[in-house]
């Protein structure tokens, strides 16, 4: 499921249903940390962010180093996985 919004970083929460879902957000609004606690806090079972500049960097877990963070994240390259829209992905392999 795509995120909504897409950043993953509004307080509100999400404007779909993520709960139990792989939910696909992209980087940037906030960090790393804050985006994938608001998709496990919702019920998200695991998060993909995807870059949007450049290459993967590591994915920071803050000071506390995010021990409360149970979900699986991932990080995908800018290219492997691109925003069409708002609402949907365009998925292409990477050679």
């Amino acid at each position: 499921i795509v995120g909504d919004p897409i950043t993953g970083c509004d307080e509100k929460g999400f404007g779909v249903n993520i709960r139990g879902a792989l939910v696909f957000v992209i980087r940037g609004g906030c960090s790393f940390e804050e985006k994938v606690r608001r998709i496990q806090k919702i019920g998200g079972a695991a998060a993909v962010v995807v870059n949007t500049r450049g290459k993967v960097t590591a994915m920071t877990a803050g000071e506390g180093g995010a021990k409360d963070i149970k979900i699986p994240v991932v990080m995908v390259e800018k290219g492997s996985i691109e925003v069409e829209t708002e609402t949907h992905l365009a998925l292409s392999l990477c050679p």
